[in-house]
């Protein structure tokens, strides 16, 4: 016996209630819980900025594995769940870049500081370490990281890249 049949109608105290999935989007649902006598009510999924959140960890989640948009099709297929579209997958990755990039650089602000107040001066040893996407000379992507060696936080970190789309498609744009 489900949950739902436990449960009295507020308005005519009748036990027949009938769970209905009026939308889907990716993982979440609306879903709208009705009666007989014509009451009728819903809930759904939790939104953030517009955005359920259940799809955004869907994302985060492939995406720290290292994979994405058709894994995630692949994956959400094979549990026969509907699936997000890949502007709608974009969307939440842009999201969490956002949400990376206010964190990564707060995050180093709080390490350049506890440095200064850990050498009460300006001055500090550090050590810098870069690689590239793919061994030998053949990458077009890689980063360079300043490291601090009393603390070990990551004070500096600049992603590098040879390719620039905005270049590719002929559209003037500046850039180093």
């Amino acid at each position: 016996m489900g949950i739902i049949s436990i449960l009295c109608c507020p308005e005519c105290y009748a036990t027949g209630w009938k769970l209905t999935d009026h939308s889907k989007e990716g993982l979440c649902s609306n879903l709208c819980v009705a009666c007989n006598c014509g009451f009728m009510t819903g809930f759904t999924s939790t939104k953030e900025n517009k955005k359920f959140s259940l799809n955004t960890l869907l994302v985060f989640g492939l995406r720290l594995i290292g994979r994405g948009f058709t894994a995630g099709k692949k994956l959400l297929c094979t549990l026969n769940l509907s699936c997000i579209s890949k502007n709608t997958f974009r969307a939440h990755e842009l999201k969490l870049l956002e949400a990376l990039q206010l964190f990564s650089e707060e995050n180093m602000k709080a390490a350049s500081k506890k440095v200064q107040n850990f050498k009460k001066s300006t001055t500090c040893g550090v050590s810098v370490d870069g690689t590239w996407q793919r061994r030998g000379h053949m990458s077009i992507n890689g980063y360079v990281s300043v490291i601090s060696i009393d603390t070990g936080k990551i004070l500096d970190l600049e992603v590098m890249t040879q390719y620039c789309k905005m270049c590719k498609l002929n559209v003037k744009c500046e850039h180093v």
